[in-house]
């Protein structure tokens, strides 16, 4: 008899473990959850929703893509990059691919993404550029599948890619 009771207090134990490890503590959810955040973050996403002020953006992420890797490295694909090029009189939109690395700050509630873009003058192709890239998101939801990020002025509504 002895037994079922010790089974008992030990599926109690564990079960009692994961809700305390397995909170996420996210204001848009999940409640609770069994991977890590790290875990969750590693895959490639795209954007399902974006908005910039308010203002339904969506169709300027259009093909863009996120990569986390478990690692720490990142990289960003951007469809459709806006440049300005010297002397700064042409503007022009290419696609680039952004490469750098990302942490989980203050947990995993703030995300630090730092990336660097570089490309080739498309008038003189000896000329190269770089483009470094900051950007700290707080984390709003983490589920399986989704990533909502938010910072001052934009909200992006992340998926599987």
């Amino acid at each position: 008899m002895k037994k079922p009771h010790i089974t008992l207090l030990t599926i109690a134990f564990l079960m009692g473990s994961l809700i305390l490890t397995g909170c996420t503590g996210y204001s848009d959810g999940p409640v609770l959850s069994l991977k890590s955040a790290k875990t969750k973050i590693s895959t490639t996403w795209r954007v399902k929703d974006a908005s910039l002020f308010g203002v339904e953006v969506t169709s300027s992420y259009d093909q863009d893509f996120f990569k986390f890797e478990e690692d720490g490295d990142f990289s960003y694909f951007d469809a459709s990059r806006l440049i300005a090029v010297p002397p700064f009189t042409q503007d022009t939109i290419m696609p680039l691919e952004g490469v750098g690395e990302w942490q989980f700050l203050d947990g995993s509630k703030q995300l630090e993404v730092l990336y660097t873009f570089s490309f080739k003058d498309p008038y003189n192709p000896d000329i190269t550029y770089t483009e470094d890239v900051n950007q700290r998101w707080e984390v709003t939801r983490l589920a399986e599948g989704e990533l909502w990020l938010r910072d001052d002025s934009t909200i992006l509504k992340l998926e599987f890619y």
